[in-house]
């Protein structure tokens, strides 16, 4: 007995160590210790426990010359979180790692002005060369690729944004702009924030020695001094562009970050300065170095591609994808649960389990649709697939030709095959997979409501799909909310007071004449018009082979 509890004993204070342990990774400010290559297994409980991080903690992750001591091999790179509400924690360099230009080979073009953060020297070099020196391949597949937003629509400040910064790009390392630096690190107080601040590392500050044409703005610019308080710091790139053109020379600008936290606007050197003397097709240029502090994305934890759970129901069900479903944001995206409708050795045909989005069949008014051109097949096949499925998942999902039949009730016609990677169900495959009696279904050339009801059509949708019906719709009879769109065509007829634009939905049964969703006009009078939007239930076909090749 004693010996039962002395056991007890030691298991207790190994669970507190191995807590502590974790703890004490996570809190980079207390911990000097390095991130053994080697122990895969605890860099993953490290990984797995930065998803906890609040704002402004300081976490390692990835390595990189620092000290400038070659002989000692890299350093871990301390990181600032500046977001963490999503699926990935948002991190910020402590320090300026390195100093480079902004680009390095441009045209002189007074009519397209600077080239901008697509184009650009720093952005390949992030990508391609830090990315692949920081980075171990634990370490890169935790890494999650950013939606980078470039144009002006974008962010917080932007009134006075010039020139655009080039297209959107998706981008595993890259830098903030001036919107993003506000909106993470806050505004500036009188032209100042010393949240901006940082400081070259040892391998950084040499490495800008070595050209003294890159020394600091205020040692050439006798128009602005820095308090000496602030000599520890360093100037560092700004994604956000600026240009000025003046005649016979050229001056492209970037925006930087100052040594004193101040975001400027104008009149800091960019990355190319070049002259053309009168009658002299010379050119002389001159690319700046500056810091990099670069941003990355960490996901807070690596999932399974797709979980099974066998024999729930009358379906398997598994897990693949992400989705808001839950109705909170805060907590990020959902995975997805799907039923397994069919599988043979080479794929899987999987069906959402719930309703998950509330949407418009047709985004048009007065115009015969059907699946082959309708909003919601552009909807499935780029937002929605873009949206929920990660670069590992979509290499599962095969293109499915699709025929879709006529409405043996409303006699429509037969439309063309499509191709798809996201789709709808249609009528025909809610009598091969859900028992339903199709005799039954086009009794007297009509829906019945009463019969024959299939227990495994029904589903619900979720708090998210939920509350978009009643937004979208106004709806005090939530039953609605249950109908899910068909790719089928339903009665596209018109009816006194009533003009038809239909397709053909689902709830507990299959309704062929399907939903209005162009209601314009009432007794002649055009008073209304209104797209009904309801339930969209995706299915995809998935390769089973791709699925064991990712998972081993």
């Amino acid at each position: 007995m004693k010996n039962q509890s002395k056991l007890s004993f030691i298991k207790c204070i190994a669970m507190v160590l191995s807590f502590l342990l974790l703890i004490s990774l996570v809190s980079c400010k207390t911990s000097e210790s390095n991130l053994s290559d080697d122990d895969n297994e605890s860099k993953k409980e490290y990984l797995d426990a930065v998803g906890k991080s609040a704002l402004f903690d300081e976490i390692r992750f990835g390595r990189y010359e620092q000290d400038g001591n070659y002989d000692n091999g890299l350093e871990d790179i301390e990181w600032i979180v500046i977001d963490n509400e999503n699926d990935s924690v948002l991190l910020l360099s402590k320090y300026i790692l390195d100093v480079k230009p902004y680009e390095v080979d441009i045209e002189v073009d007074d009519d397209k002005g600077a080239y901008n953060w697509e184009k650009s020297y720093i952005r390949k070099w992030l990508n391609e060369d830090f990315y692949n020196i920081a980075f171990d391949e634990l370490e890169k597949e935790r890494l999650s690729i950013s939606e980078v937003k470039n144009g002006k629509v974008y962010g917080i400040n932007n009134s006075n944004e010039p020139f655009e910064m080039g297209s959107d790009t998706k981008d595993r390392v890259y830098i903030l702009s001036k919107d993003e630096i506000r909106k993470y690190l806050g505004y500036e107080f009188n032209g100042m924030n010393e949240r901006y601040i940082a400081s070259y590392t040892k391998f950084a500050s040499e490495s800008l020695d070595k050209n003294p044409i890159d020394k600091d703005f205020a040692i050439w610019n006798k128009e602005r001094d820095y308090d000496p308080k602030f000599n520890s710091y360093a100037e560092y790139w700004v994604r956000s562009p600026e240009n000025v053109v003046t005649i016979n020379d050229y001056e492209y600008l970037a925006l930087m970050v100052s040594k004193d936290g101040h975001l400027a606007n104008r009149g800091f050197p960019y990355y190319v300065h070049k002259s053309v003397e009168d009658g002299d097709d010379k050119e002389s240029a001159q690319y700046y170095n500056r810091g990099i502090r670069p941003v990355i994305s960490i996901k807070k934890q690596i999932d399974d591609v797709i979980v099974y759970k066998e024999g729930e129901s009358d379906f398997d069900i598994v897990t693949l994808g992400r989705f808001e479903q839950d109705n909170d944001r805060t907590n990020g995206k959902e995975k997805i649960e799907w039923i397994v409708l069919e599988k043979d050795d080479d794929k899987m045909l999987l069906m959402s389990r719930y309703i998950l989005d509330e949407v418009e069949y047709s985004n048009v008014y007065d115009k015969r649709v059907t699946w082959f051109n309708s909003s919601l097949r552009a909807y499935a096949n780029n937002e929605f697939y873009n949206e929920v499925f990660d670069e590992r998942e979509k290499v599962l999902i095969l293109p499915t030709k699709l025929k879709t039949y006529d409405n043996p009730v409303y006699n429509s016609i037969e439309e063309s095959e499509t191709v798809d990677k996201v789709f709808i169900i249609g009528f025909d495959e809610c009598m091969k997979y859900f028992d339903i009696d199709y005799d039954e279904c086009i009794k007297d050339g009509r829906y019945d409501y009463n019969k024959p009801k299939s227990q495994k059509l029904m589903t619900s949708p979720t708090a998210y799909a939920k509350s978009k019906f009643e937004h979208e719709n106004n709806k005090s009879d939530m039953s609605y909310s249950s109908d899910f769109w068909l790719r089928n065509e339903g009665y596209s007829g018109e009816e006194p007071g009533y003009k038809y634009n239909s397709a053909m939905y689902a709830r507990d049964n299959v309704n062929f004449k399907g939903a209005i969703y162009d209601l314009y006009t009432i007794n002649g009078d055009s008073v209304m018009k209104q797209n009904l939007k309801l339930g969209f239930r995706p299915l995809i076909w998935i390769d089973i082979n791709l699925l064991l090749d990712i998972e081993n």
